[in-house]
């Protein structure tokens, strides 16, 4: 059940959407007008990098481990207010022989760990009261429906809270995969994020103008290391460029270290690639990243599943007519982070050119690095 409670101002870390149930009528009403109910675009309402990153044999850790006090504690940096501590990594030292002793000496044992900012998400929806009670009156007709977010016999208030979950997911996946403790603007929020992780200088990072080499070099590090829980993360045009560039001989056969799954898709060193969105592309430089991840070393935490956040109600007794003569305003909350815990199973390969074949896309922009649900393209 939702939490009530009466506070002055809002937070000022929560995405707006004030105007969210207002604006839908007016677009409903315009629509009511129309032959074509159907959206222009699909709702970008899908993350596979973010629930595989939830669901790592390391963020089930993660979560395993959450409920622990000694996990979570104050920050000392004034820019952060919580931190989790990460499950480390334990090993031995070389034993301390100067080659004279006839026996071998025990090894020492050392820990490696961290701690990473826990960062809060937020989102609310404010209303006056008068329009939350005609809204809850309001009926979506089979004239008002609209694929995916209304329904025929809906309240408006019933559609209001279900892309209100929607907009949570969109922004709070968006946060994770790209998020940065620097970063705040109106989509990405400060929070620990992937893209964090990934920029450490711990981590390995190749240049991919000559593709093929740089999977060949990375592919020597990922013989060293194993590869039981790994992927390649890429944005879907980034994809295109690698099947571009690794093409069979005459004989059929592929580069050294290459092969297509019995899903038809490239494989390398026998590790698949997951398409997402939400790797990113610089649209101007026609550039992307390859992100290699090993589940056993990263993850995501979330303290709430998507959908699921923690919801808290708050009534603003604004009393003038001008303001309504009150608000009403519904937030929903989440905090979480991404964490690893060994930077060498972490390895990026930039600046990929987009292939020459895709290169008039300038105007997909808003299709391809997606800023809203439903983008105008």
């Amino acid at each position: 059940m939702p939490n009530t409670m009466t506070m002055q101002a809002l937070d000022k870390k929560a995405v707006d959407v004030e105007q969210l149930a207002t604006n839908f009528i007016d677009i409903i009403s315009d629509c009511a007008s129309l032959e074509d109910y159907t959206l222009r675009n699909a709702i970008q309402d899908r993350y596979p990098l973010a629930y595989w990153l939830m669901n790592t044999s390391f963020a089930r850790l993660l979560r395993e481990r959450s409920r622990n006090p000694q996990m979570f504690h104050k920050s000392t940096d004034p820019d952060i207010e919580w931190e989790m501590e990460v499950p480390g990594t334990v090993y031995t030292l070389e034993p301390k022989n100067d080659g004279a002793d006839c026996c071998w000496t025990m090894p020492d044992f050392a820990k490696c760990a961290d701690n990473v900012p826990a960062a809060m998400v937020c989102l609310k929806d404010c209303d006056k009261i008068f329009d939350t009670m005609v809204y809850d009156r309001l009926r979506i007709d089979n004239k008002g429906s609209l694929e995916g977010f209304a329904r025929e016999g809906e309240s408006v208030a019933d559609v209001n809270r279900r892309i209100r979950h929607m907009w949570m997911a969109f922004y709070t996946m968006h946060t994770m995969i790209l998020g940065t403790m620097a970063t705040s603007d109106n989509i990405t929020k400060p929070f620990h994020g992937l893209l964090e992780v990934l920029q450490s200088p711990a981590v390995i990072s190749l240049a991919g103008g000559n593709l093929l080499a740089a999977f060949a070099s990375l592919g020597c590090r990922i013989d060293v290391l194993g590869h039981d829980g790994g992927m390649f993360a890429v944005n879907p045009l980034i994809y295109t460029s690698i099947e571009a560039a690794v093409r069979p001989d005459e004989n059929g056969n592929y580069p050294d270290g290459w092969s297509r799954g019995s899903d038809g898709r490239l494989r390398f060193h026998g590790i698949g690639f997951l398409d997402d969105k939400l790797v990113p592309v610089d649209m101007d430089a026609l550039t992307g990243d390859v992100w290699y991840l090993d589940g056993e070393a990263v993850g995501a935490f979330l303290a709430y599943s998507v959908g699921e956040e923690y919801e808290v109600d708050f009534e603003f007794e604004e009393l003038s007519k001008a303001d309504g003569c009150g608000r009403f305003c519904h937030f929903l909350y989440n905090f979480g982070t991404v964490a690893n815990n060994n930077a060498n199973r972490l390895m990026v390969i930039s600046n990929v050119p987009v292939s020459s074949a895709c290169t008039e896309i300038a105007d997909l922009a808003a299709i391809i690095n997606p800023t809203t649900l439903v983008p105008e393209a």
